[in-house]
C-alpha cells in the first residue's frame, strides 16, 4: 500500500514542524545567551577573585605605586602564558605603565583603557590583534582620595570560547535528526488531529441512497466541536432515511395502484380489438390508446423497480450464472436479431438476476432500435481478475459525446432519437444505471469506432 499525505495533513504538518523549530531556535538563542551569560558571569567571578587579591600587594602613594608583596606578581598566573594566565596593567590617568605582568611582553600589547562607570569594578571585552580577553578594572585613588589611575586585570577567553563552539557543533550535529523527529510528530499530530474527520468522511461515503442506516459513531469529547459535528450529520442522516424510505413507500405503493387499473385497461382493449366489427378510425383509436396505456405500464414498472432498489429491497444476495441468462432468455428473446455472443464459461455475479435480465433487455433493445433489425450487434463477456466486463457493440447512429452521461438521467432522450422517430421512454438507461449500481458495478458509453456505440459494464466477479 503507498503510503500517501493528503494536502491538509501535509499542511498541518508544516505549520506544526514550523511553530516546533521556530520554538526550538528561539530555545537555542535564549540557552545560547544563558550559557554564554554564564561562563562570562564566572569569569568575572575569577576576575573579581584575582583582583582582590592582587590590591593588597601594593599602596598607592602620590601619583605612584608602592610594591608591598612582590612575590605576587611572581605567582604563575602573571608570568606564564597559557589558558588561565591573568595580564595586570597598572596605568596612570596620562596612560603612562606603573606596573605591568611579567607575561605580557610574551602574549603581546594589550591596549589601556578609561572606561566611565562608577565606584566597584567593571568588566568588558578587550579586542588584541591575537585574541578576545575578558578584563576588569578598579579605579585607584591616592590618600587624599585622587584618581590617580586604573587597575586593569585581563584573563584568556579561550575556554569560553570553546566551550560556546562545542555547544554550537553538538546543536549543529544534531539538528537533522532534530528536524526529522519534529517532522514525524508534525505528521502524527496532524493525522491525529484529521482522525475523526477522515472517520466521519468514511462513514458519509458508505452512507448512499441504497444505504442510509448506518451513523456515525466517533469517540470524543461530549462538548467538543467533533460530537456536535457527529450528533447534526446523525440528525440529518436520520431524517433523510424517513424522507427516502418514505418517498420509496410512496412510490412503491403509487405503483401497485396505477398497476391493476392499466392492466384491466389493457386487456379490456385487447379484447376490443379482437371484434371485427369496428370501423378503421375506432380500431386505429384503440391501438393508440393500448400503446400509450403499455408505455405507462412499462414507465411505472420501470419506476418501482427505482424505488425498491432505493428502498433496499432489490439488493439480492443470490448469485446466478451470466451464462444461464444469455442462453435461456438472450438469445431466446433476440433469435431473430443479427447478435453475435461471446461469453467467458462460468461468469457468476451476485444480484437479481430478473433485474439483471432487464439490463441486459434494454440494452440490446437500444442497440437494435438505434441501428437497425437486421445491423450486426456484439455481445463480449470476459473475466478478469475479479471483475467481469460485458461490452455491447452496435453500429447505429451513435450517440454524441454531450449526450454520453446525459442518457443516464431518468426520461432524458436524445436528439437523434427524437428527429428519427425512435420510440421509448427515456427510463431504459436510468433503469440499467440503477441496477448495475445496486449490484456495485458501473456503466459506461463509450464510441464504437469507426461507427457506433459500445456500452461497457464492469461489474464484481464471484
Amino acid at each position: 500500500m503507498r503510503f500517501r499525505l493528503s494536502k491538509t495533513i501535509l499542511r498541518n504538518s508544516i505549520i506544526i514542524s514550523s511553530v516546533f523549530i521556530a520554538f526550538l531556535l528561539v530555545f537555542d538563542f535564549l540557552l545560547y545567551c544563558l550559557i554564554t551569560f554564564q561562563l562570562t558571569s564566572v569569569l568575572d567571578s575569577k576576575i573579581s577573585h584575582e583582583i582582590e587579591h592582587i590590591l593588597p600587594s601594593f599602596k598607592v602613594v602620590d601619583s605612584s605605586i608602592v610594591i608591598i608583596r612582590p612575590s605576587e606578581f611572581d605567582e604563575k598566573d602573571l608570568v606564564d602564558l597559557y589558558d588561565n594566565s591573568f595580564f595586570l596593567q597598572i596605568y596612570k590617568n596620562d596612560g603612562s605603565i606603573l606596573l605591568q605582568s611579567k607575561n605580557i611582553p610574551q602574549f603581546g600589547k594589550i591596549d589601556v583603557n578609561f572606561p566611565s562607570f562608577a565606584a566597584g569594578q567593571y568588566y568588558t571585552d578587550t579586542q588584541t590583534k591575537k585574541e578576545l580577553l575578558r578584563s576588569g578594572y578598579k579605579k585607584l585613588f591616592n590618600e587624599k582620595g585622587e584618581q590617580i589611575g586604573l587597575l586593569q586585570l585581563s584573563a584568556r577567553k579561550l575556554l569560553l570560547e570553546a566551550a560556546l563552539q562545542k555547544i554550537l557543533y553538538y546543536n549543529l550535529l544534531i539538528l537533522p535528526f532534530i528536524l526529522v523527529l519534529v517532522i514525524l510528530i508534525s505528521i502524527f499530530i496532524s493525522k491525529k488531529i484529521v482522525e475523526p474527520i477522515n472517520s466521519i468522511i468514511n462513514t458519509a461515503g458508505r452512507i448512499t441512497a441504497l444505504n442510509l442506516s448506518q451513523r456515525l459513531d466517533i469517540d470524543s469529547d461530549p462538548h467538543d466541536e467533533i460530537n456536535r459535528l457527529k450528533f447534526t450529520l446523525n440528525d440529518l442522516f436520520e431524517r433523510l432515511e424517513n424522507q427516502v424510505s418514505e418517498i420509496s413507500s410512496f412510490a412503491d405503493n403509487a405503483s401497485h395502484q396505477l398497476m391493476t387499473p392499466l392492466t384491466t385497461i389493457i386487456s379490456e382493449l385487447d379484447y376490443a380489438l379482437q371484434k371485427n366489427n369496428q370501423n378503421l378510425d375506432l380500431k386505429s383509436s384503440l391501438v393508440v390508446a393500448k400503446e400509450q396505456s403499455e408505455k405507462i405500464l412499462k414507465i411505472i414498472k420501470s419506476l418501482l423497480i427505482m424505488a425498491r432498489i432505493g428502498n433496499n429491497h432489490a439488493n439480492s444476495n443470490f448469485v446466478f450464472s451470466l451464462e444461464s441468462i444469455v442462453e435461456n432468455s438472450i438469445k431466446v428473446l433476440y433469435k431473430e436479431n443479427n447478435i453475435e455472443y461471446k461469453v467467458d464459461d462460468e461468469i457468476y455475479l451476485r444480484g437479481n438476476s430478473e433485474y439483471f435480465s432487464m439490463v441486459l433487455n434494454n440494452i440490446l433493445d437500444n442497440a437494435i432500435k438505434y441501428s437497425g433489425r437486421s445491423s450486426p450487434i456484439v455481445f463480449l463477456a470476459s473475466k478478469f481478475e475479479d471483475k467481469v466486463k460485458i461490452i455491447v457493440k452496435d453500429e447505429g447512429i451513435g450517440i454524441p459525446d454531450k449526450e454520453k452521461t446525459k442518457i443516464f438521467e431518468r426520461f432524458y432522450r436524445g436528439e437523434n432519437a427524437e428527429k428519427i422517430g425512435i420510440k421509448g421512454t427515456g427510463l431504459g438507461i436510468s433503469l440499467a444505471f440503477a441496477i448495475i449500481r445496486s449490484m456495485k458495478g458501473e456503466i459506461k458509453i463509450e464510441d464504437n469506432k469507426p461507427r457506433g456505440t459500445q456500452v461497457i459494464i464492469n461489474l464484481p466477479l464471484v
